[in-house]
């Protein structure tokens, strides 16, 4: 058994990088995965993003491992496509029970640098800086 065994996972930024190497960690320790990233360009965006072909190749790894995952593409700047992105992904990975932890408007977070300091308010929340080196992955349990 796992340590997250029986509970989902939902993490952006999940195509490629550290959001992907979450995802793969927390399904190899029993967690279902909801899984979101926009996978289109961003003309700020310092590099490459991510295709969609990535967020599927995301999904099929998960499946590998034999374990539920709902992925889609949807903008993690905005409040209401997280929501709709979760709620959907409860409904797919059949967790009719599960609590999703509150996460604040983006106007209600200050914004330093788009690409450095993009909103976030899940709990048990990772955000490593694209200046870092890193993605700006999330995850909430």
């Amino acid at each position: 058994m796992g340590r997250v065994d029986g509970k989902a996972a939902f993490i952006t930024e999940v195509a490629r990088g550290m959001g992907r190497s979450h995802a793969s960690r927390l399904a190899q320790e029993g967690a279902d995965v909801i899984a979101v990233d926009l996978c289109e360009p961003l003309d700020w965006a310092p590099s490459t993003m991510p295709a969609p072909e990535d967020l599927e190749d995301t999904a099929r790894q998960i499946r590998a491992l034999a374990w539920q995952i709902y992925a889609c593409r949807a903008d993690m700047r905005g409040h209401a496509a997280l929501e709709r992105a979760a709620g959907a992904g409860v409904k797919a990975v059949d967790r009719s029970s599960a609590r999703l932890p509150e996460c604040p408007h983006p106007t209600e977070i200050p914004q330093v640098r788009a690409a450095a300091a993009l909103p976030t308010g899940f709990p048990h929340t990772k955000r490593h800086s694209p200046a870092q080196g890193g993605t700006p992955a999330r995850v909430a349990l």
